[in-house]
């Protein structure tokens, strides 16, 4: 009942994505499954069960958690939805103070973004097929240009409306997390290939952009599979939809543009989120100097 409540919540009140909802609720439910061992009684989801809860129970599941080797960043995602469930029952008065105030992150290793070096951008777009009619083809194509070209996440190409797109403009309007909107430019190449993949779409009532061959709305799997043929031949660890986006972004700053400017593009809604972006250029500097300079090529 409260974790269904809390969702709920979530869903309607604080506008969190289903992906976010989904991982909260796995969350939670794990959770639940832990402490029915521990204290030897079915989850009710209840008051009375959940007030049972101590901070030294949470702690014991994410002892568990890390002998599962699961990532840190992972548990972190887990800890972040116990804490946030807590508060809930303890603002709804369900509860007089939360067992999870006491829990800290664990420490991440930082990680930099994955990203396609500018050069193997231009290889993958030879590759592209020029003249064709092929309606599969031009989709694959226009998903990828679409990532590369605007930065946008996956949940957000898969939900970009066809009255999203203004070619005269040229732009397209992008709904992002918690239903924040932005504006992002479209160059003239990819206008062009939105009008080519327009000419060719197939007659289907959904208002999504891109569609099947049988005119339904993309799915996650199906932008996955277009993405990793494509970066199959780039040096990137991560063939996935979020590495185009590291890309825009990186290639962005190092053509001089703002951190601002990139912030904007991107939708964070902290430049925080976005000054990882200096991180890689640095290192890229670090790469050209190593390579380049006589000193650092005679200590390889």
């Amino acid at each position: 009942m409260l974790i269904e409540c809390f969702i709920n919540f979530l869903r309607y009140e604080k506008r969190a994505s289903e992906h976010t909802l989904s991982a909260y609720q796995t969350d939670l439910v794990q959770l639940s499954y832990f402490l029915e061992q521990l204290f030897r009684t079915s989850c009710t989801d209840t008051v009375e069960w959940w007030a049972k809860v101590e901070h030294f129970h949470i702690r014991q599941w994410i002892l568990s958690l890390s002998q599962l080797q699961l990532k840190s960043r992972t548990i972190n995602r887990k800890i972040t939805a116990i804490q946030q469930f807590f508060t809930y029952l303890v603002e709804k008065k369900f509860i007089k103070s939360s067992p999870a105030d006491k829990i800290f992150s664990l420490k991440e290793d930082k990680k930099l973004p994955d990203f396609v070096k500018i050069q193997e951008t231009e290889q993958w777009q030879s590759k592209i097929p020029q003249q064709t009619n092929s309606f599969v083809e031009i989709r694959n194509t226009l998903i990828i240009e679409l990532l590369y070209g605007t930065g946008m996440r996956r949940a957000e190409l898969i939900k970009l409306q066809l009255e999203d797109i203004n070619l005269n403009a040229q732009f397209i309007k992008v709904l992002g997390k918690r239903n924040k909107q932005r504006l992002i430019p479209l160059h003239s190449d990819l206008c062009k290939l939105i009008e080519q993949y327009l000419a060719i779409r197939p007659f289907t009532e959904h208002r999504t952009l891109i569609v099947t061959e049988k005119g339904e709305s993309a799915y996650p799997m199906l932008i996955n599979r277009v993405v990793k043929r494509m970066l199959s031949h780039t040096s990137a660890e991560r063939k996935s939809p979020h590495t185009l986006r590291h890309s825009f972004a990186t290639h962005l700053l190092e053509n001089g543009a703002s951190l601002r400017a990139i912030q904007d593009l991107l939708g964070h809604s902290s430049l925080q989120a976005t000054q990882v972006y200096t991180h890689v250029s640095v290192e890229r500097l670090k790469e050209v100097h190593r390579k380049a300079h006589p000193k650092s090529k005679n200590q390889d």
